[in-house]
């Protein structure tokens, strides 16, 4: 992330969930979206707040998250960028089981990803 770049927040109770790639050494200004949130993602499509994170809403839903949540702007500023680690060996996601949120059948991440991307 360059200088300047901004990091999109969701504060949920006293956890605030960094919603962008990269990790910031330090956060110097904090300032409220300029987007508030109304509950409502598209109306046309009938994506609002109850049905955000399940298919077909979620597709896109989660690049709109600030129509939903209170969010805030925090600029990284102008100090170092802390480098993210790198794990030589990828996770087997065939092997971590899930409930599906729509149906509540149990399967596992793989066969998820590929369900909601059809």
């Amino acid at each position: 992330m360059g200088t300047g770049t901004q990091v999109r927040t969701r504060l949920t109770g006293a956890v605030a969930v960094i919603t962008a790639i990269g990790v910031c050494s330090m956060a110097t200004a904090v300032e409220p979206s300029p987007i508030k949130p109304t509950g409502v993602i598209n109306a046309e499509l009938g994506a609002d707040r109850s049905n955000w994170d399940t298919a077909p809403h979620n597709m896109y839903a989660f690049t709109l998250t600030e129509r939903i949540f209170p969010t805030v702007i925090i600029s990284r500023g102008k100090g170092l960028v802390a480098p993210l680690p790198y794990a030589p060996d990828q996770i087997d996601i065939t092997k971590i089981f899930v409930s599906d949120p729509a149906t509540g059948r149990r399967m596992s991440v793989d066969e998820l990803l590929r369900t909601a991307a059809s």
